[in-house]
């Protein structure tokens, strides 16, 4: 996974409509990957 930066996240969040993104949520993300339906805000783990 990788860690995006705040700024980043923000700008991605916003254009769906969300604008809750500060400093205290980490977004990550994997290119192709994408969770499953309703999955948001699950826990984030790394094996």
């Amino acid at each position: 996974l990788q860690i995006m930066d705040t700024p980043c996240c923000s700008n991605i969040y916003n254009m769906e409509g969300y604008s809750y993104v500060d400093e205290s949520v980490l977004c990550a993300y994997r290119d192709g990957v994408d969770t499953c339906a309703f999955d948001s805000g699950g826990p984030l783990m790394k094996k």
